[in-house]
């Protein structure tokens, strides 16, 4: 990552509660990112993805609200980037339009994992 944070915002014509399936279940979150998704929706679980460009990465799931947040660090297996890790959280709260998605993805407090982790 050139910058150190990167944050995206964005309102939606659904419920806080309708986002929150998208996020939690792997193979909806995949259709927004484009990968298969293996996800342990659990605090300390493991995740899986696969990008369709060939890029994987894995994930460690840190903290679950049920229905507003989702906070993992994940990091590269494959590409210039291997094992630089890097923390994403996502928070969904209810807005006049129906609800508003926000991701901050920054690079993670460890700067490097092992690759084979």
């Amino acid at each position: 990552m050139e910058n150190e944070r990167v944050e995206r915002e964005v309102e939606l014509p659904a419920s806080a509660e309708e986002v929150w399936e998208q996020v939690a279940d792997g193979d909806r979150l995949g259709e927004w990112l484009d990968a298969e998704i293996e996800l342990e929706l659990r605090p300390g679980g493991s995740g899986t993805f696969r990008f369709a460009g060939g890029e994987v990465r894995r994930a460690m799931v840190r903290e679950v609200e049920a229905g507003r947040r989702l906070a993992f660090t994940w990091w590269p297996l494959t590409g210039p980037q291997v094992g630089v890790a890097t923390s994403v959280v996502i928070t969904i709260d209810p807005s006049d339009a129906g609800s508003r998605l926000r991701i901050v993805e920054s690079r993670a407090t460890r700067a490097r994992v092992r690759a084979a982790a």
